[in-house]
């Protein structure tokens, strides 16, 4: 999962102990400049989920880059079949299952009813 935030604090730590208990393997995060502490909890959560932090600093608008730069991290070092870029107030909710075992599920309807794509729901 890829965040890319700045001044999060408030929820971030909810967002990622949340997904991380929902089956998500590694967070790859680009900090661009929080000053509220949301730097210091990301360190923090280091010691309980697999969590790549980077720095971004500019005030530049160049955020598509910065998620791009984590894409490619993912691909290079081969870290996910799957990557969802999330926003800190957004929660993946599935109804009985792992997220892992959501996307499984809906792929496998979708080659059934031979999609191309298929849909997440």
């Amino acid at each position: 999962m890829l965040f890319l935030l700045i001044d999060e604090a408030d929820i971030i730590k909810d967002n990622i102990l949340y997904h991380g208990a929902a089956g998500v393997d590694h967070f790859i995060v680009t900090d661009n400049g929080s000053i509220d502490g949301t730097r210091d909890i990301l360190e923090d959560l280091k010691r309980q989920v697999n969590l790549t932090i980077l720095d971004e600093p500019s005030t530049s608008a160049n955020q598509d880059l910065w998620v791009a730069r984590m894409a490619y991290l993912v691909r290079d070092d081969d870290y996910a079949d799957w990557v969802i870029s999330n926003d800190a107030d957004e929660f993946w909710l599935t109804r009985n299952s792992s997220l892992k075992e959501a996307i499984a599920a809906d792929l496998s309807e979708a080659e059934q009813l031979q999609d191309k794509v298929g849909t997440l729901y």
